[in-house]
């Protein structure tokens, strides 16, 4: 078995924000390191975010800082990775991708307590940098340049301590003099020893690190800020504690300033705040920070100074220190920037990543707290309310994420040809319920009706130096539609289009002028307007087709004749050359012709692509003069072409492009194949069966970027994107297009108009960002409660086969939402279900947040949703503060002489995940409160589905108690740890108490309690059990997939286990388990002896019992039971690491009638997928290949990509894609050495990246 690994969704969660000038000067810009990636994104005019780059390094991003070398006028990037290296980055604007300037080597790679990474701070003046461990070591580096003006790095300079744990590292504000660095610490030996702040001194003489000071801080410090120094502010340190932050200064002689950090009013926070992000704002004479909370409350950290002028110069003094209340978000922030032109990037802990304007620094009505001096210090908490709205900032721009995604299903359940995916993600009060589809983001601007039903669609500017288009011209059988595009779109009738006549074809000239073509000739309308020319072809005879640019046209009569025109240099069309096509007679289907358009620095095109409308054939001619209408190029089709296209591809950011000649045919199938610009040789066709109408192609332009639009039956879009890989997405649209043109506005700069039957629909495209376009299904707030998706289930599994994945035919499913713990919602309802606070404090809350409750109460619900209808009732709703539902099944019952669908709901009651709070204060250690200790109680309530005339609803049956709560003070306590720890017994117990998985089985229910397995039947009264298996895995069961006799149970700890169920002996036998740990989050069945695995550490793994091991297993009726171990082993087929929690998995027939693909999701909302390799060549290609770009694109941060995707386990049988596909980004010269070591050609290695990669694309196999 091989896969080829891709990547279809970049991960959204964003864990660090730097911003700075990285491409150009003075360019505003940001920096957003993902968990393995980097992108650099840069706001444009209107306030909208534009990803420049995006740069996957191939190694886990532990810290990322920028700085920029005294004088400079660009910054460089610092980064901080699991390589055990220290890596220099540069943005070269050429090839738009960060670049390696300097990396060094010092220590192990991996994310290692004891090697430095975790920690990085740099220099203000752009000096040195400091990279820190968790433990013990820390070295700072000394940046310079050479005569070059080259950035150089100096050896490692060491500033170890043993046995001191770091908390944070940051660099000082200290001007020109010797860098210092500040450290957080504490020793962990004597195991009593305070938090210590301490500072160390980089010599720039003496080349060495010494240890100047150190001074204790509070016991729960946990974050510390740098304050501006020299002249723009006090200099020295903020300490920030849960319940207050510190400024101490670097002068000894002066006090320290304590502020509180505020509480909200409604919530009881006993152990205070923490700040988990800020931002510094500076600029000369102002500087101030913003501290984000863990609830999403942002402050204003303002410092006021004096000058304290000396006998040898002046020094600012810190006078006043204020916390002033700015604004809730909706979420905290794990980075923030503020950019100089005035906005404000959040990257949101969970839910959209958000870019805000600032409408004001804080007014004076705001909250505001004052800092006093240590010698006034006061304890007592500050409260303060939070606004409605935001009022200090201004949402600009949300960037769409996924993280965490919970869970998903796949599956055709809109009826639209291809699979949708339905996740659910998020958190709280910010989780949503979405639809992905794949395809190409657009938003519907405007729909109208028309008078009849149009022929076809144009739309032109006014003059070539315009940037909006001026009229939009509908063509009718026989009459056109003018439209004038301005503040509003009117009907003109002055314009000089002809209004009687059925427009075949619309183009602006060079000299502004614009033809109108016609089957009854030519209209040329000058730039007056009121001059016309017109050109009528011979008698009896029409035009059917025709094509141009800014200086010629072509058009073809009824005759089967070619003629050519051209712009001369009076502004008037002349006749240049005519050819006669073919002799054969006229058949039911119209020509078509397609000239190439004009790039920059040409002024005529070269070639023009015809196809007759009779033969199966469509023909390159020759536009130069030397060579004029003849044939240069033949293209056989399988039938006759209904459209041509010849265009230009190139990526916006990079100059290179090629010329791409595509045809499309009425048999629904499209041709693409590459044109050389000089011979016009066709070379790398590749066809593709796209829909089952006759292929429309277009030319419009997105984002400054030229785009192929292929319409049939599905619409696509077809471009080159900033990696150069020819990316060809769907267009999710509820109608069909019949016409389509582009259109360029002020309100919808980048959009098409499509004809939609008899209506015209305006839509505007957005830029490419992710592969999959996402609607809202609804948010997990639209109760009055407040939950996090967990689990997504189909109403209808209960019927099908667990071996397939046919998700064609479902429409229903059910969902169940589950809260965090602590949400106080349930004991704030009134007595009717709602909510006792008005719409506008509700709106308040579901945008900043609900009260937090006490540790172990929960808020659930589950709700049924018909997908088709995108309808949602409430199918029950749990209210209870103590119970929590942790499993759902729908199953139907071999007992039952009904066969209704029966839901079973697996509720835990009095549970929480944290058994006892570990910042209250602890007990004397000879007096256990273990009786305080409650353990939880587990039961399975089931409810009937009524699906009657009356009345369809779930109907509740039963409850049945599947594990009593055990007594606490039976249980034996650990006298050492304290009361705040139970001991590992006590703490087996509880988890053992919990139901962690439910699936139907035999038309029996199986439920997994803690390590145990029990399978029930359906009674009158309760559940009935028929057997269970005390110890089914070593710890916890997650999940059960169930195949035919065989239950394959996946462990918290310890991988998968394969049972089978003795029916003659009602009990479940141990068949096989694995050798190999694995920390399992997610399972999927592929077949009868398969499974795949996702654990916590970001491994997919392929499981598969060994084809002798049936055999025996069916020789040996016991399976093992007499054996103490499981008598077989799996066999690791595959396995591959993605680099974060693997959450889902599945299969799913992804072609209709391809093999099924194996996609995966991870919790930081990355989607891919796994395609089996179909040959035995395409194993020996790939794997060389990707040998062979490990040499040529090595990864960026310097971490091994063999030793990266084998982190945890060695890679096997698995090719990464997304490396493969970097084949595009290399020059010519390196691609022709490495096909050279293939023994291949560059045309066969791009057909086979392109073949597996739009094998997710298309609903259809290739032709």
């Amino acid at each position: 078995m091989f896969l080829y690994n891709l990547t279809l969704q970049r991960p959204s969660a964003i864990y660090f924000a730097v911003h700075g000038s990285f491409s150009a000067p003075r360019a505003i810009e940001l920096v957003l390191g993902r968990q393995t990636s980097l992108e650099l994104m840069r706001p444009d005019d209107q306030g909208h975010l534009k990803s420049l780059c995006f740069q996957e390094i191939y190694g886990i991003i532990r810290s990322l800082k920028a700085f920029r070398l005294t004088g400079a006028k660009r910054d460089y990037l610092l980064v901080g990775s699991d390589s055990g290296k220290i890596t220099v980055l540069v943005f070269n604007p050429s090839t738009y991708c960060f670049e390696r300037v300097h990396i060094e080597t010092f220590g192990k790679s991996g994310c290692r307590r004891i090697v430095p990474g975790e920690y990085l701070a740099t220099d203000p003046k752009g000096r040195a940098c400091m990279i820190g461990a968790i433990e013990k070591q820390k070295f700072v580096y000394v940046f310079n340049r050479d005569a070059s003006e080259n950035l150089t790095i100096s050896s490692p300079l060491e500033a170890h301590k043993s046995s001191f744990i770091c908390y944070d590292i940051i660099g000082l504000d200290v001007g020109f003099e010797n860098p210092i660095f500040a450290a957080l610490e504490r020793a962990y030996d004597p195991p009593q020893s305070p938090k210590s702040l301490v500072f160390y001194e980089l010599d720039l003489g003496l080349n060495h690190v010494v240890r100047k000071l150190s001074t204790p801080v509070e016991d729960d410090a946990y974050k510390i800020l740098p304050v501006p120094g020299s002249r723009d502010g006090p200099g020295g340190v903020i300490v920030c504690s849960m319940q207050h932050i510190r400024y101490k200064s670097l002068q000894s002689n002066l006090p320290d300033h304590i502020c509180p950090i505020p509480l909200r009013k409604d919530i009881s926070q006993v152990r205070g705040n923490f700040i988990v992000s800020c931002a510094l704002h500076r600029q000369k004479g102002l500087f101030f920070y913003l501290l984000c909370t863990e609830l999403g409350d942002v402050f204003k950290l303002e410092m006021e100074c004096t000058n304290n002028q000396t006998t040898e110069e002046e020094t600012c003094v810190l006078k006043e220190m204020r916390i002033r209340y700015l604004d809730s978000l909706p979420c905290p922030a794990n980075d923030m920037c503020i950019l100089r032109n005035g906005f404000l990037f959040v990257a949101s802990e969970y839910g959209n990543h958000g870019f805000y304007q600032f409408r004001s620094l804080g007014r004076e009505q705001d909250f505001c707290c004052v800092a006093v001096v240590e010698s006034k210090d006061t304890k007592e908490p500050v409260y303060f309310s939070i606004h409605e709205n935001l009022e200090n900032l201004l949402l600009i721009e949300e960037i769409e994420s996924l993280s965490p995604l919970n869970c998903w299903q796949i599956g055709d359940f809109y009826r639209e040809g291809s699979p949708q995916l339905i996740i659910g993600s998020g958190r709280r009060h910010r989780s949503a319920w979405k639809t992905l589809r794949l395809g190409y983001r657009w938003t519907e601007m405007a729909v109208s009706d028309l008078p009849g039903y149009p022929v076809g669609v144009f739309t032109v500017r006014e003059q070539q130096q315009d940037t909006w288009d001026s009229y939009i011209i509908v063509s009718f059988v026989n009459a056109s539609l003018i439209l004038s595009v301005g503040e509003t779109v009117e009907e003109v009738s002055d314009s000089g289009f002809s209004t009687n006549v059925s427009t075949i074809f619309v183009q602006l000239f060079s000299n502004n002028s614009i033809v109108q073509v016609h089957s009854q000739g030519i209209r040329h309308i000058r730039p007056d307007i009121q001059t016309v020319h017109e050109w009528k072809p011979p008698q009896d005879l029409q035009i059917q087709a025709a094509d141009g640019n800014a200086s010629q046209l072509v058009v073809v009569l009824s005759s089967k004749q070619l003629l050519y025109f051209e712009l001369d240099e009076t502004g008037m069309l002349t006749e240049i050359q005519e050819v006669e096509l073919t002799k054969e007679e006229s058949s039911a289907y119209l020509p078509c012709v397609s000239i190439a358009p004009l790039v920059s620095g040409q002024s005529k095109a070269s070639f023009v692509a015809v196809s007759d409308g009779v033969s199966y054939y469509a023909r390159l001619y020759s536009l130069k003069r030397e060579s004029c209408l003849k044939p240069i190029s033949l293209q056989a089709l399988d039938t006759v072409a209904s459209s041509l296209l010849l265009i230009w591809l190139n990526a916006s950011t990079f100059s290179k492009s090629q010329l791409v000649l595509l045809i499309g045919s009425h048999s629904g199938i499209y041709i693409r194949a590459l044109v050389d610009p000089i011979t016009g040789a066709l070379s790398e066709q590749q066809s593709r069966l796209v829909g089952t109408k006759p292929v429309v192609l277009q030319r419009i332009e997105i984002q400054g970027k030229p785009v192929a639009l292929i319409v049939s039956s599905r619409s696509y879009f077809m471009y080159l994107d900033n990696q150069l890989l020819l990316q060809t997405l769907p267009i999710s649209y509820e109608r069909m297009f019949d016409h389509v043109v582009g259109f360029c506005s002020e309100q919808c700069p980048d959009g098409v108009i499509a004809c939609c039957g008899s209506s015209l629909c305006i839509l505007s495209f957005e830029e490419d960002r992710d592969l999959f376009q996402s609607s809202h299904l609804f948010y997990s707030d639209t109760q009055n409660g407040l939950y996090t998706p967990r689990r997504l289930i189909d109403m209808e599994d209960a019927s099908s086969s667990s071996l397939t994945n046919d998700t064609t035919n479902h429409f229903k499913c059910l969902l169940t939402l589950e809260a965090d713990q602590r949400i106080q919602v349930a004991s704030l309802l009134s007595q009717d279900g709602k909510a006792p606070w008005t719409t506008s404090e509700e709106e308040q809350r579901r945008g900043a947040g609900y009260p937090i409750g006490s540790a172990g109460s929960w808020s659930c619900a589950m709700e049924e949703m018909n997908i088709g209808e995108n309808s949602l009732k409430c199918a029950l709703h749990n209210t209870e503060s103590k119970e929590y539902i942790s499993s759902i099944c729908c199953i139907r019952f071999s007992n039952d002489a009904d066969s209704s669908l029966y839901l079973c709901v697996g509720v835990v009651i009095n549970y929480a995940l944290q058994v006892t709070n570990p910042w209250e204060s602890s007990p004397a250690k000879d007096n256990m409160p273990s009786d305080s200790i409650i353990f939880p109680r587990s039961e399975v309530r089931v409810y009937r589905w009524l699906n009657t005339s009356d009345s369809k609803k779930w109907e509740y049956l039963h409850t049945t108690v599947v594990q009593e709560a055990a007594n606490p003070s039976m249980m034996e306590w650990s006298n050492y740890y304290g009361a705040s720890h139970l001991s590992f017994h006590v703490a087996s117990r509880y988890r053992n108490e919990i139901i962690t998985a439910m699936a139907s089985f035999q038309g029996r229910l199986l439920v997994a309690v803690g390590t145990s397995l029990r399978m029930y039947d359906l009674g009158k009264k309760q559940l009935l059990k028929k057997t269970q298996h005390p110890r089914a895995t070593p710890y916890k069961i997650t999940s059960i997939e169930t195949c035919y006799d065989r239950i394959f149970l996946s462990d918290v700890q310890e991988s998968v286990f394969l049972y089978r169920y003795s029916a003659a002996d009602n009990l479940f036998l141990c068949i096989a388990d694995d050798y190999l740990p694995k920390w399992c989050t997610s399972m999927c069945l592929l077949d009868y002896d398969t499974v795949a695995v996702g654990d916590k550490f970001g491994n997919i793994s392929i499981l598969r019992l060994p084809p002798e091991a049936g055999t025996l297993i069916e020789q040996d009726p016991t399976g093992g039971l007499w054996s103490k171990e499981a008598p077989h082993h799996f066999q690791l087929e595959a396995c591959f690491y993605v680099g974060s929690v693997i959450s889902c998995v599945s299969k799913v027939e992804w072609t209709t009638g391809d093999v099924p693909l194996l996609f995966y999701a991870t919790l930081d909302g990355a989607i891919g997928v796994m395609i089996p390799l179909r040959s035995t060549l395409d194993m020996e290609l790939f794997p060389s290949l990707e040998l062979q770009m490990r040499e040529y694109r090595p990864p960026l941060c310097g971490r091994h990509h063999l030793a990266y995707r084998s982190y945890f386990f060695p890679v096997r049988h698995v090719i990464d894609g997304d490396l493969c596909e970097e084949f595009y980004r290399l020059d010519l010269e390196q691609q022709e050495k490495i096909v050279k070591e293939l023994d291949r050609s560059i045309i066969d290695v791009h057909r086979k990246l392109e073949d597996y990669r739009e094998r997710i694309r298309y609903p259809y196999l290739p032709v």
